[in-house]
């Protein structure tokens, strides 16, 4: 399979799960569809982002060698919404390792504090800060208070996710005073 042209063809969940199939576990496919998210025009961009934002939790290792690749993603001002917020719905479920998550956590509170990134990228964002933050206490409260500004949006889909977020950073507190 060629995987740019099959993303160029169709853009459907069940291209999406084929491409995925094709790609399994192996290595060098994957590292092709990180090339086709990084180098193509935005509308390819989105579709691999979106894909990538399907992978199972058995292949999350294949992500290993590219978190460079994709903080370098976020901290650019040229690129399409939707590769950010599929950046960021990939770290919501991914296992962020701790040389990289100073970075990941710096990008995701700058992207869930500025108003003008999209509801979705914003509440991606603030998870993925919070799961971070889950491991440094004194990160927490920093988290609590862009979570009292966040809970002042008019969006449902914003407000269920500080919900979410306060219910993960009180559960961590609570184990860790067991």
């Amino acid at each position: 399979m060629n995987i740019e042209q099959a993303l160029i063809d169709e853009h459907s969940k069940a291209q999406t799960m084929r491409i995925i199939d094709y790609i399994g576990k192996n290595q060098k496919r994957f590292d092709e569809l990180i090339r086709i998210f990084l180098e193509s025009d935005y509308r390819i961009c989105q579709r691999a982002a979106w894909t990538l934002t399907h992978f199972p939790e058995t292949s999350f290792n294949l992500f290993e060698k590219h978190h460079e690749a994709l903080i370098s993603m976020l901290n650019r001002t040229d690129v399409h919404d939707a590769i950010y917020r599929n950046i960021f719905r990939v770290y919501v479920d991914l296992t962020i390792p701790e040389d990289f998550e100073g970075l990941i956590y710096d990008c995701a509170l700058k992207f869930a504090a500025i108003p003008k990134y999209a509801i979705a990228i914003r509440a991606n964002a603030i998870h993925v800060a919070a799961k971070i933050a889950c491991n440094y206490t004194e990160l927490q409260q920093e988290i609590l208070l862009v979570l009292e500004e966040l809970e002042l949006e008019p969006s449902a889909a914003m407000k269920g996710r500080c919900k979410l977020v306060r219910k993960m950073l009180d559960q961590k507190k609570k184990g860790s005073n067991n």
